[in-house]
């Protein structure tokens, strides 16, 4: 056989995965979230438009289901997962939160590290957003009705929003190095699936709700991949 041949075939067994098993191939991990209960829908808390000058429409209820963040993170001595993975929607460069209603939507949100985040008041007064942890110099700022302003979020991390004069009205902005991704709801809206390739090893797995809750579990992927299931109750909401 030829050194031309050899190599051919050391190459093409490579990208199949038979020479060396178990390196250069990703497992599916899927993840399978079922809903228990029903939210109870939030009582209007304001109004934001008025398209006749007389009568206001009521802002839309959130949905905690589509809100929900599936969290991917690699445990050591796993290596860290690419930023892109082939069946993720990569993380937006740009993510704008509404203040309406008496409410900052989206309550969870994902934000690619160093993307930007435009804030939006289109409520009927002006309000004051509390930022935590606070950017260097501006711990808060004014917004007046209709206004909107750009803040550029250089590192990774987490960040909360708070409007002071509505308690309820709390947002998260997500800006995370790991995989992240909001979840695929079927049809009926009792389960919501994610399914994501990744390379065999240790996983922590973590569910966010915009309601705070949080549902984390250690997993092993084999070659062969994993399943893994949550059981969600909705609560209630506020």
């Amino acid at each position: 056989m030829s050194r031309r041949l050899v190599n051919l075939l050391w190459w093409s067994l490579t990208a199949l995965g038979l020479f060396l098993p178990g390196q250069g191939r990703a497992a599916p991990l899927r993840t399978i979230v079922y809903f228990q209960g029903q939210a109870a829908p939030q009582r209007p808390l304001g109004f934001w438009l008025r398209p006749n000058g007389i009568l206001p429409i009521a802002p839309p209820t959130p949905d905690p289901r589509r809100e929900a963040v599936l969290e991917i993170i690699p445990l050591p001595p796993t290596p860290p997962l690419p930023a892109q993975v082939i069946g993720v929607v990569p993380l937006p460069k740009q993510q704008t939160l509404r203040l309406f209603g008496q409410r900052l939507l989206p309550r969870l949100s994902l934000l690619a590290p160093g993307g930007e985040l435009q804030l939006r008041n289109e409520d009927e007064q002006p309000v004051t957003i509390e930022l935590v942890p606070a950017p260097p110099g501006q711990p808060s700022l004014r917004l007046a009705p209709g206004a909107s302003q750009t803040l550029n979020l250089p590192q990774s991390g987490e960040l909360s929003l708070h409007v002071r004069e509505f308690p309820q009205a709390q947002a998260t902005v997500l800006r995370p190095l790991h995989l992240a991704t909001h979840l695929v709801l079927s049809e009926i809206g009792k389960v919501a699936v994610a399914t994501v390739d990744v390379p065999p090893g240790r996983y922590q797995v973590r569910l966010r709700m915009p309601t705070g809750s949080l549902w984390q579990e250690e997993v092993v992927v084999e070659r062969d991949g994993r399943e893994l299931s949550l059981h969600v109750s909705l609560g209630e909401e506020r």
